[in-house]
């Protein structure tokens, strides 16, 4: 069946962004780039509009070892480890990356796109500047933390206090969810056996309490 005029316009973009985009080292796949740059996961959403020509999204960034160590926390199996980075970047149990620069494409042509690639490179860089540095992205996610709402960024922000090894930090902060009924953003119920049920601050507690005793 032909596609119509508005999608064959979609895929253009999308494969002409997917296709230049390799020339700084991103990879594609769906309606996403990606790409390391250590201690980060990059990734960028693309929206189309072959209707308007135009598309948009947003660069995100997480720390690479995030969604491993999230998995080491609550004691499952990581099936982000030895899988394809993409699971990392569009997997419904993953770390939410954060969102740091927008984009918003009208009228699009190839040297729109080229100068946008362009950007996003200077972002990449502009971040890995900036936040590669532990007290930088601490101070970092906590804006983020202040400034969005949502069990999402409150889940995010306490697996980087672990990556960050704060662990003072998280053992008040969680003390401080506690005790004003703040949601960790991840929990278990266990209907048949309620004691295997859990959440994501007693599992937080219980890896520091790891950490610590293995120094001893």
């Amino acid at each position: 069946m032909a596609i119509s005029e508005n999608k064959q316009r979609e895929n253009e973009i999308l494969k002409y962004i997917k296709t230049k985009a390799k020339i700084y080292n991103w990879n594609g796949r769906g309606f996403q780039i990606f790409k390391i740059v250590e201690p980060f996961l990059f990734s960028t959403d693309i929206f189309t509009s072959g209707k308007s020509n135009s598309f948009n999204g947003t660069l995100k960034f997480k720390p690479i070892r995030i969604d491993n160590l999230q998995y080491e926390i609550i004691g499952k199996e990581d099936y982000f480890k030895n899988g394809p980075l993409f699971y990392k970047v569009n997997s419904g149990g993953m770390v939410y990356p954060y969102n740091y620069f927008n984009f918003d494409i009208k009228e699009v042509t190839e040297t729109k796109i080229d100068n946008l690639l362009s950007e996003l490179d200077k972002n990449v860089n502009e971040i890995i500047q900036k936040y590669t540095n532990d007290e930088s992205y601490f101070n970092f996610i906590k804006e983020q933390l202040e400034e969005k709402k949502g069990s999402g960024i409150q889940q995010t922000f306490l697996t980087n206090l672990v990556y960050l090894k704060k662990y003072d930090t998280l053992l008040e902060y969680i003390n401080h969810c506690k005790q004003n009924n703040i949601s960790s953003g991840m929990s278990s119920i266990n209907l048949k056996n309620p004691e295997l049920g859990w959440d994501y601050y007693d599992k937080l507690i219980e890896y520091i309490n790891k950490q610590f005793n293995s120094k001893k």
